[in-house]
């Protein structure tokens, strides 16, 4: 009785980039469209990705400056009315 060899795997070496091109028929095809990196996850638009309150403080930024322009003031000047407006009359 003879005794086997243990088999071993063989390993077959990657082809060659430019064989696989070749063969694939891809060489020179690529467009920068297709080799750009895909976004993960689903795709969301810019409205969707802003916080309420990010749109919120926008608004109150706009509407402060709207006030300080019509009323010639700094801004420094009116954070300092708002702040005694609201020490004379606190919210509850």
């Amino acid at each position: 009785m003879t005794q086997r060899q243990p088999m071993k795997p063989q390993l077959k070496k990657a082809a060659d980039k430019s064989v696989n091109d070749v063969l694939t028929g891809s060489a020179g095809d690529h467009d920068a469209e297709s080799s750009a990196p895909r976004p993960r996850g689903r795709p969301r638009n810019r409205r969707r990705k802003t916080p309420i309150s990010t749109s919120m403080y926008v608004d109150l930024v706009d509407r402060m400056e709207e006030y300080v322009t019509e009323n010639n003031i700094s801004i420094t000047e009116f954070l300092e009315l708002a702040v005694e407006r609201q020490l004379k009359s606190p919210l509850q």
